[in-house]
């Protein structure tokens, strides 16, 4: 998984796919530029490598794009009012704050005067699936399979149900819920399936549904 990032001390323009959320004005006693500004004690980029997860709803539904974070260093480091600037979608945005506000005391804060100051900083994170590709139908039929050899049955009833949610011509997963025990839900599938006039699936009904 490839994790794109770009840091930034102002908000730059949104993408089509994005839209504003935060309109608020800045708080009179938080500064946006100092002499210094804020930073991460340690690498950011390697911290977030390390501690973003891409959202398995993201990924599951191909979501990809760009969430901006605004939120404010204290003087002693910590993070404040972490909020959602531009979005592409919320469970992005979600995971952006997560991470975020886990940071928190891993900061130097900005600098006005010689004195630590509280400072505005925004912060976009984009995300972006291995290679561009998003996760399809034949992807998780064929994971689901390789779940069911190594006896993860639970898991790969699940795979198996994305590969026919996300395709319901994947008729083979009404076979392999009956393979894991789930004989109920392998005729909700096939029977869906024959509504479908999709032939193959009769052989599967007089199998397992009579």
């Amino acid at each position: 998984m490839l994790l794109l990032l770009s840091l930034v001390a102002t908000a730059q323009p949104a993408e089509n796919t994005e839209r504003p959320i935060d309109t608020s004005q800045p708080k009179s006693n938080i500064l946006t530029y100092v002499e210094r500004m804020p930073e991460m004690k340690v690498p950011l980029g390697n911290y977030l490598r390390e501690h973003l997860n891409y959202p398995l709803a993201a990924r599951e539904n191909c979501i990809q794009g760009k969430s901006l974070s605004k939120f404010v260093v204290a003087e002693d480091g910590s993070i404040t009012d972490v909020t959602t600037v531009f979005s592409t979608d919320p469970v992005l945005d979600k995971e952006a704050r997560r991470v975020i506000k886990s940071m928190s005391g891993l900061w130097r804060p900005g600098m006005q005067d010689g004195k630590p100051v509280k400072v505005y900083y925004t912060l976009p994170i984009s995300f972006k699936i291995d290679g561009g590709k998003c996760l399809t139908d034949d992807w998780y039929f064929k994971e689901a399979e390789k779940l069911y050899e190594a006896d993860n049955l639970e898991r790969a009833y699940r795979f198996f149900g994305q590969a026919f949610k996300m395709n319901y011509k994947n008729y083979k997963a009404g076979y392999n819920y009956a393979a894991v025990g789930k004989t109920e839900e392998a005729c909700g599938v096939i029977s869906f399936l024959l509504s479908q006039k999709y032939s193959p699936a009769s052989n599967l009904y007089e199998q397992y549904c009579r």
